[in-house]
């Protein structure tokens, strides 16, 4: 969602990061990580974990995002 609100203001490289941070910054590590820890279950718990930081992420740049729009 974040992503798409983004990219309709054309903030490109915001909505970049966000797709970069989501399938290869956050998501390929937390896998091999979660792996080594949990096996399986790591491998199942990656996804809410990376989403959840994501979400998180989001909210931040989303609120630095309104702040500097106002000034």
């Amino acid at each position: 969602m974040m992503t798409s609100y983004f990219q309709a203001l054309g903030k490109a490289v915001k909505s970049l990061t966000i797709t970069l941070l989501r399938n290869a910054v956050l998501f390929i590590p937390g896998v091999m990580i979660l792996n080594h820890f949990g096996k399986l279950n790591g491998v199942i718990a990656a996804q809410p974990v990376v989403e959840t930081l994501l979400a998180i992420i989001c909210i931040l740049m989303y609120i630095i995002d309104i702040k500097s729009a106002g000034q």
